[in-house]
């Protein structure tokens, strides 16, 4: 009798643990930082690039920004002088990919 209470309170104790540890994993969810708007994000990347990569030169403007939940970031179309070009910011706005390489097509060796 004693070993089926013992059994009952590890069983018990067991699911308390995993349910513990799994609500403290999504409490630590990367999907927890303080997101911003698409068009905040944008606003946000166009300064950057204009001001601190094309300087005077040429100026990026935006044709569109959505949100690619697959990947997590938002993506923006832009116009820079007679080119168009796909960059994304995180949800955040802290960073800036100026360009994305797709790891999953064949490389294409130059010749």
């Amino acid at each position: 009798m004693k070993l089926i209470h013992y059994k009952i309170l590890t069983i018990a104790l067991t699911i308390f643990l995993v349910g513990g540890t799994v609500s403290w994993i999504q409490n630590a969810n990367p999907n927890s930082i303080k997101k911003i708007t698409a068009e905040e994000a944008a606003d946000k990347a166009l300064s950057y690039i204009n001001n601190n990569i094309l300087g005077d030169q040429i100026i990026a403007n935006l044709i569109n920004v959505i949100e690619d939940k697959e990947k997590s970031l938002y993506k923006l179309n832009l116009k820079i002088g007679d080119r168009e070009l796909e960059s994304y910011v995180t949800l955040d706005g802290k960073t800036l990919f100026p360009d994305a390489i797709n790891l999953d097509a064949a490389a294409v060796a130059e010749q």
